[in-house]
């Protein structure tokens, strides 16, 4: 085996590790879009207002969480962490009422042999009937996602896109909207977030399916970044998504296809060429 000594050279680079995770003594998690930093406290003023979704979790699938996590310390640490009771305790579920719901944890990056994060958005996008409410900051997606999204739409489902007015990526932001077009035409309602910088990502869908999670709907979130996304089933998280989705629309303004085609060639232009660089952010 040769050491790749010259850094443009060596794929590594690329494979980010872009999941935000919380664990708690081994029965307390925390997933979702929200990074640490002071950029992102909305209680200081840094100028720009972030909002983002994290999802706490509890029992044993805690413990599914801590194993994605060591397996991400273990490739990149000397002192290497193992199974231990410490790590990973005995939990013992508690009763509570009306509160619980069945979840799982999907984890996605180039260590995978499928691209589990797409497929898992796409499975959603698929079973929704009725509703689907997705709220994402940078959308480039898979032939396979938009094409699940126009189906969706076109067999009725009320298919809503909220992202942000303007992206802290001029280049993804312009990519972003060379889909616009064929969505809107499919029926996809798309809402552009002007209150601030909208970084969660969440879907909704029927009141059954929830996710919140630190995947985008690029293709470095599917095949490059290493993910992690909380999938839970089940109305209570599902309605209060929903609740805060709707809420969120009162920030945006929504764009119309008629006058989404009204323009210029050249803005046109623009959103092909950022297309076709974006792969490569």
């Amino acid at each position: 085996m040769i050491k790749v000594k010259l850094v443009a050279l060596a794929n590594r680079i690329n494979h980010r590790d872009h999941r935000k995770l919380i664990i708690m003594d081994g029965h307390t998690g925390f997933v979702g879009g929200l990074n640490v930093s002071d950029r992102y406290d909305n209680s200081i003023d840094t100028g720009l207002y972030w909002r983002d979704t994290h999802v706490k979790i509890t029992g044993p699938l805690v413990l599914n969480m801590q194993r994605h996590f060591i397996v991400n310390w273990n490739a990149c640490q000397p002192n290497k962490l193992s199974v231990t009771k410490d790590l990973f305790p005995v939990v013992i579920e508690k009763e509570q009422a009306g509160k619980m719901e069945l979840a799982q944890i999907v984890a996605g990056g180039p260590i995978y042999p499928m691209s589990n994060i797409m497929l898992t958005y796409f499975r959603i996008f698929t079973l929704a009937k009725e509703k689907l409410y997705i709220t994402n900051p940078y959308f480039i997606p898979s032939d396979s996602i938009l094409d699940a999204l126009k189906q969706a739409a076109i067999s009725g489902v009320d298919v809503r896109l909220m992202m942000p007015a303007k992206s802290d990526s001029a280049i993804v932001g312009a990519a972003s909207k060379f889909y616009y077009t064929e969505l809107l035409q499919a029926g996809v309602k798309i809402f552009m977030y002007k209150k601030g910088f909208v970084h969660a990502k969440t879907v909704v869908a029927d009141e059954k399916f929830s996710v919140v999670g630190t995947a985008n709907m690029d293709i470095r979130s599917f095949d490059l970044n290493f993910e992690i996304m909380s999938v839970i089933y089940g109305k209570n998280l599902a309605v209060q998504l929903e609740k805060a989705f709707l809420n969120d629309l009162t920030e945006c303004d929504e764009l119309n296809y008629e006058e989404w085609l009204k323009q210029g060639i050249f803005k046109k232009l623009t959103y092909a060429i950022a297309r076709l660089i974006s792969s490569f952010l």
